[in-house]
Formats: structure tokens, C-alpha cells, sequence
């Protein structure tokens, strides 16, 4: 069984993984055995989860952390005709199919990339990224998301925000609106990157059997706010079954933001799949490799008006960064090569607004 020790409440709780929404276990020093859960077939789970644990541990454990160890050695839970069945199975079918040992990075994100998870995340998840083969790692407290990977030559930066479908429900809909305000100063903090020419992206990880729109009461709710997330904070929702999934997306997302190529090709039915861009308009976009983005500033550019792959490298290396490029008068950039009047009027015009 999988399961995650939580040493912060009194009693200590053991998170059971794969079994509806924060099923826990707690156990008090007389040996009484409580299972709570938040899902919405709570009594389900309950009692699924008690009998199965009675059944291969007739004598319950009085401490925590022998329980803990205890229900690591027993099977996973089944949940006969419970609503969660479809989903669990196919977390297993998905989860199994994972193979952290086969991802492998180039020796510039080896040297480069930091990788650092914040201290409060679950220990599967530490345990998992630790062996990854990125020898900058580290766990410490994280002041944005709960896991962090940044290039040390060109400051981009990769945050995942990482959330079971029960803490995002209630971040939500608390009234604190927790979850508002971290996608407001994640969003602030991109913003005051690209400033300075750096890209931020940032990833939420919505990690549950049940899938993001079992979150809220209704689908039209939770569209709503993917629509915030998406749309209008520019930040990216993605769905994991397990810890174990979403360290393994972890993993997929630093070699994808980073090295920017697909190091194994798409397949289906034994058939490759590959895409060719009809108007590749960055200056990255020279092979396929699945690849449509790069993270550095020229590419930034080839997004305004005026900027085309004639004058990009000169404008980017007069700017430096979007800080450098608001300053820039019609006359620099008339100096530079590929610029003209025209060009250079509506380059200005739109980095000042008055295009709007």
C-alpha cells in the first residue's frame, strides 16, 4: 500500500495514495484505528479502507510510525462498485507504464539546472526527484511553488505548484482564497522577470484519481477557473493520478523547458508522429523536434510586430532585455541592420501602447 507519514497533526495521520481524496489514517495510543477521507463517497472509503486494513492487520499497531511501516507490506486497497473503481484502475494501468530511469538529460542541464523541492512536499515526492540523475538538488523552504528548477546560465526558471484535488478545492473556496492569491504573485513574479528578459513559466499539478472536475460542485465552475489559470493568469494546469505520476511529469517538464527537444518521438501504433510548423517565425524553430518555443529573448521578440528573423539578433543584442528595448528611441533602432522607418515606428508603437 502506498502511503505518506504526516507528522503535523496530533494524532499523526498516514495518507493512503490512490484511494479518493485525502484518506488518511490515524491511530491512538490504545490501539483505536480511525480512517477518515474527504471524497465525496466518504463512507465508501471508510469502510472499504478499515476492512481492508483489520484484514491483513488484525492487531493495530498503537504508534504512528510502526502502523506507517506496517501498511507499506500489505496490498493496495480495492474498492468493490465504489464510483472511484474506474479511476483507480487506471491509475494503476498509467502509474505502472512510468519509468523514471529512462529519462536522460543533456550534459548542459546536468551542469546548469537546479533542481530544488520545497521541504513540506511528501517525502515519495522528495524521494523520487532526489534520484534523478541532476546533481544540483536540494530541499529547502521555497518562497514561490512547491518545486523550483532554474537554469543557472540564462536565469529561466520552471515552477510547479503542486496540489491534490482536495487542497485546491479548498484553497479555492476557503476564505482566504489562498489558491487567488498565490496565482496573483506568481503571476507578479513573471511579469517582473520578462521585464528583465527572463522567462518563468509555471506549471499547477493537479494531483488526484479523480481529475480536476471533480473539484467543485460544478464543471462550469471549475472551467472558470482553468479559464483564470489559462487564459488570464498565462500559467498552466495539468492533471496527475499519483505522487509518483507527478514527480515523473516533474521530470518530463525540466527536460522539455530546458533542453526544449523530445528526446523520445510520440508514437502511436508503431507509427511516428511528427509535426513541422506551416510558419515557423522563431529563431529556435530550425528542426523537428517536436519543439515550438525557445526560452530566450529573441524568441520573446519574434512576438512583436516589426521583429522578423532580418533584425531580430541585432534589436536583441542592443535591448538586452524588454527593459533595455522600451528605451530605445526610433533613431536607435533605425540604426540597427533590418530596421527602417517604418519598421522601427512600429516596434516603438507597440512596446509604448500607442498602437492600442
Amino acid at each position: 500500500m502506498k502511503c505518506n507519514l504526516f507528522t503535523k497533526t496530533s494524532p499523526q495521520r498516514i495518507y493512503i495514495n490512490g484511494v479518493g481524496e485525502k484518506t488518511y489514517v490515524t491511530v491512538s495510543r490504545s490501539g483505536t484505528l480511525k480512517v477518515d477521507s474527504a471524497s465525496r463517497d466518504k463512507a465508501q472509503i471508510v469502510a472499504a479502507v478499515s476492512e481492508h486494513i483489520k484484514k491483513y492487520l488484525p492487531d493495530i499497531p498503537s504508534s504512528a510510525t510502526t502502523l506507517f511501516e506496517a501498511l507499506k507490506g500489505i496490498p493496495d486497497v480495492s474498492v468493490s462498485d465504489a464510483p472511484i473503481q474506474e479511476p483507480m484502475a487506471r491509475v494503476n494501468d498509467v502509474v505502472g507504464n512510468l519509468k523514471m530511469e529512462n529519462i536522460r538529460y543533456k550534459a548542459d542541464t546536468l551542469e546548469r539546472v537546479h533542481l530544488s523541492v520545497d521541504h513540506r512536499e511528501p517525502e515519495e515526492l522528495k524521494q523520487r526527484l532526489a534520484v534523478l540523475p541532476l546533481p544540483n538538488f536540494s530541499v529547502e523552504t521555497l518562497p514561490l511553488g512547491d518545486i523550483r528548477a532554474v537554469c543557472e546560465n540564462t536565469g529561466a526558471e520552471l515552477i510547479i505548484e503542486r496540489k491534490t484535488t482536495a487542497d485546491l478545492r479548498v484553497s479555492i473556496t476557503k476564505s482566504d482564497r489562498r489558491a487567488h492569491s498565490q496565482t496573483e504573485r506568481l503571476h507578479t513574479y513573471q511579469q517582473e522577470r520578462a521585464a528583465e528578459g527572463v522567462l518563468v513559466k509555471v506549471i499547477w499539478i493537479v494531483e488526484g484519481p479523480a481529475g480536476i472536475y471533480g473539484v467543485l460542485p460544478n464543471t462550469n465552475q471549475m472551467a472558470g477557473w482553468v479559464n483564470y489559470q489559462c487564459a488570464i493568469s498565462e500559467q498552466y494546469i495539468v492533471e496527475s493520478f499519483s505522487t509518483e505520476m507527478t514527480a515523473y511529469l516533474t521530470a518530463k517538464f525540466i527536460q522539455g523547458f530546458f533542453e526544449r527537444e523530445l528526446t523520445i518521438k510520440i508514437r502511436i501504433g508503431g507509427k511516428e508522429i511528427r509535426h513541422t510548423s506551416d510558419a515557423p517565425t522563431s529563431p529556435s524553430l530550425l528542426k523537428d523536434r517536436g519543439v515550438t518555443h525557445a526560452h530566450d529573448f529573441q524568441n520573446f521578440l519574434m512576438y512583436m510586430p516589426g521583429v522578423s528573423r532580418k533584425n531580430v539578433e541585432a534589436i536583441a543584442a542592443k535591448a538586452q532585455n524588454l527593459s533595455g528595448l522600451v528605451n530605445l528611441s526610433e533613431e536607435d533602432l533605425i540604426e540597427l541592420p533590418g530596421v527602417g522607418p517604418k519598421t522601427a515606428k512600429t516596434i516603438r508603437a507597440f512596446v509604448t501602447g500607442n498602437n492600442i
